[in-house]
């Protein structure tokens, strides 16, 4: 069938293949891994300031709620509702701001 030199040469073609298949997919993964990095950590950044924002617009939020049912609260005292009163003003102002 095959002489022996023909059959060395199948063989070593085959492992040099193998060599540059091996070396292509580490370095194209290498570089996949690189810029899927880059993109993932931007949309990260960009999450978590809008995660950021929605939280705090949430707390916001609450804290008027709060401070609404204290100002029309019957059993709250005078003291009670001008404070109420002034730190829901706060709250408006920073809004506007």
């Amino acid at each position: 069938m095959f002489t022996k030199k023909k059959k060395i040469i199948i063989l070593a073609s085959m492992l040099l293949m193998l060599i540059v298949t091996g070396f292509l997919n580490v370095k194209l993964n290498a570089m996949s891994e690189e810029s899927s990095q880059s993109v993932s950590s931007e949309y990260n950044a960009a999450s978590f300031f809008s995660t950021y924002r929605e939280d705090r617009n949430a707390t916001r939020n609450e804290s008027i709620a709060y401070y609404d049912s204290i100002i029309s609260s019957t059993s709250s005292s005078s003291e009670a509702i001008k404070s109420a009163e002034e730190k829901r003003e706060l709250f408006d102002r920073s809004k506007r701001n």
